[in-house]
């Protein structure tokens, strides 16, 4: 399976607990920036998909910081279309499979919490 088809499923949550994780390409955001992203809701497909306009639409970012969401996008695309398997790409399956085991079961039992805590009022 290609890696970005795993990152296209990621909510918005996801997606920036991976900006802030990955170890690809040092994002320097900042909690407020991490809000703007979630009130931009930017999801995998979004991050994937918008061009470099699309990301510098976003309201309050700093011109810096969407330059390296950008650059991220970019590599990431890069890394998933390269037919040569080299190291680098290896490392990247590897850290995007396990990423996305975890916060997948992260994200599943913070949701089922949630419903547990709404069936007990």
């Amino acid at each position: 399976m290609k890696l970005t088809k795993i990152i296209e499923r990621w909510n918005t949550d996801m997606l920036i607990e991976f900006f802030q994780q990955q170890p690809f390409l040092a994002l320097h955001l900042e909690s407020k920036d991490y809000k703007t992203l979630r009130q931009a809701k930017i999801t995998g497909t979004s991050f994937l998909r918008a061009t470099t306009e699309d990301l510098f639409r976003i309201n309050n970012l700093p011109w810096g910081y969407l330059i390296e969401i950008a650059k991220l996008k970019e590599r990431v695309l890069e890394l998933d279309n390269n037919e040569t398997k080299n190291d680098e790409f290896e490392e990247f399956e590897s850290f995007i499979t396990k990423f996305n085991n975890k916060v997948t079961v992260f994200f599943l039992f913070k949701d089922l919490s949630k419903i547990l805590m709404m069936s007990m009022k």
